[in-house]
């Protein structure tokens, strides 16, 4: 009996190292893509599939986003009245609610 406690703890504990090997891969992946699309292809920020990832920095829209958040964006030029967007001006990106 002892021994099957053993084994079942062994297989859980290399599943365990599997799922934390793949996570620090997938990590490793995005990294490298960063990477590659900031400093190799001179792209502003990194894409992934039509969504980007930004820090918002002030309190302007403390309500809806605090500094320190993470937004993530989709990359759209189809906006309407009331959506919350992130733009490009003077090359710093400011996210705001559209309001007209």
């Amino acid at each position: 009996m002892n021994n099957q406690k053993r084994i079942v703890f062994e297989k859980i504990i290399n599943y365990l190292l599997n799922v934390l090997l793949v996570i620090f891969g997938i990590i490793l992946l995005i990294s490298i893509y960063t990477g590659v699309q900031t400093k190799m292809l001179g792209s502003k920020y990194a894409d992934f599939f039509g969504y980007s990832f930004f820090e918002v920095q002030t309190g302007s829209m403390a309500e809806t986003i605090n500094p320190g958040d993470w937004i993530v964006v989709k990359l759209t030029n189809k906006v309407k009245l009331n959506d919350i967007i992130t733009y490009e001006i003077d090359g710093d990106y400011v996210t705001h609610r559209l309001i007209e």
